[in-house]
């Protein structure tokens, strides 16, 4: 009986872990996502600054 319930407890904690792999990928996604965002807006904003110099 003791193996039994070592076990269910060990698949607990594998389902527990599994849930908390999938929202730290999707946080990962979220932070990427945003990240890639920024990065593009600062690539717009330099892009822009650039033309800007060139005009002066």
């Amino acid at each position: 009986m003791d193996r039994v319930v070592g076990n269910i407890k060990l698949a607990n904690q594998v389902v527990t872990i599994k849930n908390v792999e999938k929202e730290l990928s999707a946080e990962n996604t979220e932070q990427n996502t945003t990240l890639n965002r920024y990065n593009l807006e600062a690539k717009k904003v330099k892009e822009a600054t650039l033309l800007e110099a060139k005009k002066a």
